[in-house]
């Protein structure tokens, strides 16, 4: 019911000052997914920014980031520890969603790709390794990574653990990992 969204985005926007996006999605779906359904820009941007890091990052609707910027930041740092990178590998960031592992990683990688399967994440991927001047290093494929095209074997494989559930169990996991 448009007079009910227009009265609820008017409300909202008057209300809360600093916004910088406003939209909304009318999701007939009954569940709470965005996948497959247009958002729609009521006022101000088209996406959001968020920093992690010394790195901002471009953010549109249907693209995947982490929701608490402070904790992600050290969760990204211990990710990085934990790879133990030397600058001699080829990191596989899988779900990259809008790029922030693969790109918090790369300056300790020989390179990275990042795989993800929306489309308008890997857009914001690709604008925010150009943004953070690390394009050279980092190439993104939209697909689900098991249809990817791999260069070269991977070094290190950075998986989601929320993601990582879409690969089912851990035997298909190492089944999907054998065959990279």
């Amino acid at each position: 019911d448009m007079p009910v969204i227009e009265s609820v985005m008017q409300y909202i926007k008057s209300t809360f000052d600093g916004m910088v996006s406003l939209m909304y999605v009318i999701n007939e779906k009954r569940n709470d997914t965005l996948q497959g359904l247009e958002a729609n820009l009521y006022a101000g941007n088209p996406y959001i920014t968020e920093t992690l890091g010394n790195r901002t990052y471009k953010i549109q609707p249907h693209s995947f980031f982490q929701t608490n910027s402070e904790q992600a930041d050290i969760l990204y740092s211990v990710t990085k520890e934990f790879a133990n990178l030397t600058g001699n590998e080829i990191v596989y960031d899988l779900y990259t969603g809008t790029g922030s592992i693969a790109i918090y990683v790369s300056d300790k990688a020989k390179s990275v790709v990042g795989i993800e399967y929306v489309e308008e994440a890997i857009e914001d991927a690709k604008e925010n390794a150009r943004f953070a001047g690390v394009e050279d290093l980092i190439q993104f494929q939209c697909c689900d990574f098991r249809e990817s095209v791999m260069p070269d074997a991977p070094g290190v494989i950075i998986l989601n653990p929320e993601y990582g559930e879409r690969l089912g169990e851990q035997s298909e996991l190492e089944q999907t990992y054998d065959e990279i």
